[in-house]
């Protein structure tokens, strides 16, 4: 049985358009078209062989608006439960790691999950530029950010 309780805040949010390749989903209820800012965020694995930093609007939860963080329902995804924010690939700085991590690709290969070849922790997943709707984009685990809020909604 699905719960469909939900706060005055979420019943008030208002319909977004699809966003344009590269531009993050917010959900408003504000009435405000005025640009979210960005922060800096930082990551890693468990180890700290990967790391990586990138600009993000924020993702603890603001008065007016937020920024969602999805759930992505391919199999491994659900498996290993990786919830994630998709910033540009031009806009994520990898301060190391890159190239030491490792890919697992499945079913039609379209995309690879990105994982430490060290301590086997998932980073993200590398849309190899093919998600055509969202632009060149990398899914970046949040799990992987560090000290930081993360305000998580999960679309039932």
């Amino acid at each position: 049985m699905q719960n469909s309780t939900k706060t005055e805040t979420e019943n008030q949010i208002q319909t977004q358009t699809q966003p344009k390749p590269g531009e993050t989903i917010v959900w408003r209820w504000d009435g405000s078209d005025s640009p979210i800012p960005k922060i800096p965020y930082t990551g890693s694995c468990h180890c700290g062989a990967v790391r990586f930093r990138f600009p993000h609007e924020d993702l603890a939860r603001q008065p007016g608006w937020h920024v969602p963080v999805k759930n992505c329902n391919c199999s491994i995804c659900e498996r290993n439960g990786l919830l994630l924010v998709y910033p540009l690939r031009s806009a994520i700085e990898w301060i190391s790691g890159w190239e030491e991590m490792r890919s697992y690709t499945f079913a039609t290969h379209t995309k690879a999950q990105r994982f430490c070849g060290t301590c086997g922790s998932s980073v993200a997943i590398d849309f190899m530029g093919l998600w055509k709707h969202a632009g060149d984009v990398i899914g970046i685990n949040v799990s992987a950010l560090l000290f930081h809020s993360v305000y998580v909604v999960i679309d039932t």
